[in-house]
């Protein structure tokens, strides 16, 4: 499942009563323990500050594409 999907499952979950929340997952064979790992995978992944390396890498691929 990709990061767009989760972020998708979870709010459409979190706008849901408590009642209507547990039949959503349901549905789609999700645990409310899933909201939570993805909540925080979700956060780390905007708090993540850019890798230097990454920078450097993307450089190189684009020097690199260039000759």
């Amino acid at each position: 499942m990709t990061p767009k999907e989760k972020y998708q499952l979870f709010v459409d979950a979190s706008g849901l009563n408590e009642n209507d929340r547990g039949g959503f997952l349901r549905e789609r064979g999700i645990h409310s323990e899933h909201l939570v790992i993805w909540d925080q995978e979700l956060r780390e992944m905007i708090d993540k500050k850019p890798d230097p390396k990454d920078q450097e890498l993307k450089a190189l691929r684009k020097k690199n594409k260039e000759l």
